[in-house]
């Protein structure tokens, strides 16, 4: 370099471009966070959806005159659920119901490496009353 040039010599305590590094991190972090807000709030509204289906079904058998599971099952199909089991407990119906969970949480359970697709499963139990 010669005397007269307006040019700065890069050195060990050079920190241009540090700020763009930062940046990125942060950014990246910003994701990861809207990334997990989205997959657990797609969790707590399946799970609301899946309890709401599931003490329909259970009402739903307990109050049919013939066969409790079958109108337990008509609900949990009528809204898109499945009914993964159904139990006549004396004057009580136990209504088990599934649904998938949300999309954003399979693909976060695959980049984990988890095994099968995640399902929300709530059980409810309804009966007459007694009196």
């Amino acid at each position: 370099m010669s005397p007269g040039s307006n040019r700065k010599r890069c050195g060990a305590g050079d920190e241009r471009g540090v700020a763009i590094v930062w940046s990125l991190a942060l950014i990246a972090m910003i994701g990861l966070a809207a990334f997990l807000a989205a997959a657990v709030g797609g969790l707590v509204a399946t799970r609301q959806e899946v309890s709401t289906i599931a003490d329909l079904a259970a009402v739903a058998g307990a109050q049919s005159l013939g066969d409790p599971c079958g109108s337990a099952a008509a609900v949990v199909r009528s809204n898109g659920a499945q009914l993964v089991g159904c139990q006549v407990v004396g004057a009580d119906v136990v209504a088990d119901v599934a649904l998938p969970a949300p999309t954003v949480v399979v693909r976060l359970l695959a980049v984990l490496g988890a095994g099968p697709p995640a399902m929300v499963r709530v059980s409810a139990r309804a009966g007459l009353p007694v009196g």
